[in-house]
């Protein structure tokens, strides 16, 4: 059984050093507004790759569990559509796309606020823990 401590680099709140992400459910997935700091930063002024893989990774288990599932990643592939530079917020959003029972696969994006830019995109393959 795998337990939150509220210290994921990602959405843990006691993590100073984490993204402190807080991810929201609608109809569709789940979703969080993130803004690039200059500490996310790869080459001079775009986002680390990463970091990017990061949010779609988390993003990716978040909308399994919100569903009650009990998930690790087993495989993530992520597409970088468009360099990100830092400064810029983006939304990221990510739903399940197939429930096969000990795996399930998951789809997320990264994309501007007005949902214009498609900066990139994530498949993930997620284990059921039980």
């Amino acid at each position: 059984m795998l337990i939150a401590d509220d210290w994921c680099f990602a959405c843990g709140r006691a993590n100073p050093l984490g993204l402190r992400l807080e991810i929201s459910q609608d109809n569709e997935g789940v979703f969080t507004t993130f803004q690039f700091q200059k500490n996310h930063q790869g080459w001079n002024n775009i986002v680390h790759g990463g970091i990017i893989s990061t949010l779609l990774d988390e993003l990716s288990t978040w909308a399994a569990v919100k569903l009650g599932h009990n998930v690790v990643t087993a495989q993530l592939i992520v597409k970088f559509k468009k360099p990100i530079t830092i400064g810029t917020y983006v939304r990221v959003f990510a739903k399940v796309t197939e429930d096969k029972g000990r795996l399930i696969y998951a789809k997320s994006q990264i994309e501007s606020l007005d949902k214009t830019i498609l900066y990139a995109t994530g498949l993930a393959t997620l284990s059921v823990i039980r």
